[in-house]
């Protein structure tokens, strides 16, 4: 059976993250990508300038739909916007077994709020899910008071700490799996501007490992690699002068 990816996402009408980056990474990734829209957003990659969420009875119906008529092999979940759309999706995946990736979106790079969700059913929805993807910024947000190892074992939920929002040289990500212990993968920075969608690219591609039927560990091992060469491919020449998207379709090159 071909493996798929939902995303259950935002609309970045630039086309360098949310929906567009996912379905592309999907697509690269060798999946079959679908999407159930959360909110449209008027943005380009320097700004985000306008977040409107879509009626929660409306993301509800459009996962319901793709759940009852097309084979789902994995979830990510990114930019939910607000709560009602949080409890819609909540509620609409909590009888599925589906292997779900939730990446916590809070902030656009550029440091624009992106909706507010309720801290409660936000907890909820990551102790579902079997792997989340906070950035540096925001694993605190996820973990709370907890070490993320302690977390993760409590919660059952994998965690994988992007590296990306650090100043360091090098950049780290550690995934800490519940009752396995830490790993990490450390690659040297690139110096590039266009990042944009790092976030989302990697979360998909998690996913589609996932859906491939690989471990965690598998997943998230592949999916560092691919952002890794993406961010590579995309310093050789961007779309516009900074906050670039990243050029998946260069994989091929």
């Amino acid at each position: 059976m071909i493996p798929t990816v939902l995303s259950i996402a935002g609309l970045d009408p630039s086309g360098g993250a949310g929906m567009a980056a996912d379905l592309k990474t999907a697509t690269m990734m060798g999946t079959y990508g679908m999407a159930a829209l959360t909110t449209v957003t008027i943005q380009h990659p320097g700004a985000v300038e306008e977040v409107s969420p879509l009626p929660a009875r409306l993301v509800k119906a459009q996962i319901q739909t793709l759940l009852q008529h097309m084979p789902i092999g994995a979830i990510k979940i990114g930019l939910l916007g607000t709560t009602d759309i949080a409890n819609a999706v909540m509620h609409v995946l909590q009888d599925t077994n589906i292997p779900m990736v939730l990446d916590p979106v809070t902030h656009s790079t550029s440091g624009t709020a992106m909706g507010e969700v309720d801290e409660t059913v936000m907890t909820h929805l990551m102790e579902r899910a079997h792997i989340v993807t906070p950035n540096n910024d925001e694993l605190t947000g996820v973990v709370g008071g907890w070490s993320p190892a302690e977390w993760a074992n409590h919660t059952a939920t994998a965690v994988l700490c992007t590296g990306g929002h650090s100043h360091a040289e090098a950049i780290v990500d550690v995934l800490w799996v519940p009752n396995k212990g830490r790993r990490e993968w450390s690659r040297p920075r690139i110096e590039t501007v266009h990042t944009h969608g790092t976030g989302c690219t990697i979360s998909t591609a998690i996913a589609a490992g996932l859906a491939k039927g690989h471990s965690i560990e598998r997943a998230v091992e592949e999916a560092i690699s691919f952002t890794h060469q993406a961010v590579q491919h995309s310093t050789e020449g961007g779309l516009v002068d900074t906050n670039g998207p990243l050029l998946h379709f260069k994989m091929n090159d």
